[in-house]
């Protein structure tokens, strides 16, 4: 990639209704005492035999024809798994009205994510025939070799200047490509990001081994992890941002690595839509971890229905 190859030069679908059942932990977790995030929606789960069921209705974006899976309940769309047991990635946000009979209708608005930024880096470096140290110099105002917020900020809509970039998705940018954890970016950090990226590879639903571990640990000890969760939210919104995030990755996981951290971190980010609010609800946390029973569901199928039935209510 033109981003790696620059920073080295400068300084170093299974079709019909299904459940995947089962989760890295062992088990599915239960809707039970799990909060969902202050002024947002929560994802579509329906209790059943002391489980939780995250249901999903395969619909067709309008645009490409192409068949996700949609969350009525947060509007968000997800890649359909190629295989059976694979977890749902998400794709980004459903706009516009849906069909509740056929599944049809509306259009996917993709979600960001660190990929998403790092080819849009390397596009246009090689677009604009341009070295990662001239875009890196161009948004670094003051000149002192870091990116403060608001250079970054320079940086990210600069890179989307169509769909531009939210205030919340600087932050999770930040955390994601601040390495030191002392709030600014340097050139050594996005490249030593990309690279971690290379060597991890995408975010493509799989469970790493750290993810399991927070997965056991979080479905072993439920109540810790609410009243770890509540102490980290500092401002008691019902969410954690990325650096609160981190904060409580640490504690959950002592002698966690930083590039750990930071895969995992990026990994539980994936789940989220970043055109949102990026920030994650105990409940996006337990769906991350895979502690859910995935259905998915066809028009005509009952519980289709049912579910239709309650959203034009």
């Amino acid at each position: 990639a033109a981003v790696l190859a620059a920073g080295e030069a400068h300084g170093g679908a299974a079709g019909g209704t299904g459940t995947v059942r089962g989760s890295a932990a062992g088990g599915a977790a239960t809707a039970r005492g799990v909060p969902a995030a202050a002024g947002g929606r929560r994802p579509t789960l329906a209790s059943g035999a002391g489980q939780a069921d995250w249901e999903l209705e395969y619909w067709t974006d309008a645009g490409s024809g192409t068949e996700y899976l949609l969350d009525r309940g947060t509007g968000r769309a997800y890649h359909v798994p190629r295989a059976e047991g694979q977890w749902p990635a998400l794709a980004g946000t459903v706009r516009g009205a849906v069909d509740s009979r056929t599944g049809n209708g509306g259009s996917l608005a993709p979600a960001k994510s660190l990929e998403g930024l790092m080819a849009a880096l390397d596009s246009h470096l090689k677009t604009q025939q341009q070295r990662l140290q001239d875009v890196f110099d161009q948004v670094d105002v003051d000149g002192n070799g870091f990116l403060d917020r608001h250079e970054l900020a320079l940086l990210l809509r600069g890179l989307f200047p169509a769909e531009g970039c939210t205030d919340a998705e600087v932050t999770a940018f930040l955390a994601l490509l601040d390495c030191d954890g002392d709030g600014t970016v340097t050139l050594r950090e996005i490249v030593e990001c990309v690279r971690a990226l290379h060597t991890a590879g995408p975010a493509d639903g799989a469970m790493t081994d750290t993810m399991v571990r927070l997965a056991r640990m979080v479905a072993d000890n439920p109540s810790t992890v609410e009243d770890l969760f509540k102490r980290m939210d500092a401002n008691g919104n019902g969410a954690l941002d990325p650096p609160e995030l981190k904060r409580l990755l640490g504690v959950l996981l002592p002698g966690i690595t930083h590039q750990e951290e930071q895969l995992l971190l990026r990994d539980m980010l994936a789940a989220l839509d970043l055109n949102g609010d990026a920030r994650i609800s105990l409940d996006e946390l337990t769906q991350g971890l895979r502690l859910l029973n995935v259905v998915r569901l066809r028009p005509g199928d009952g519980r289709y229905r049912a579910t239709t039935a309650g959203a034009r209510a």
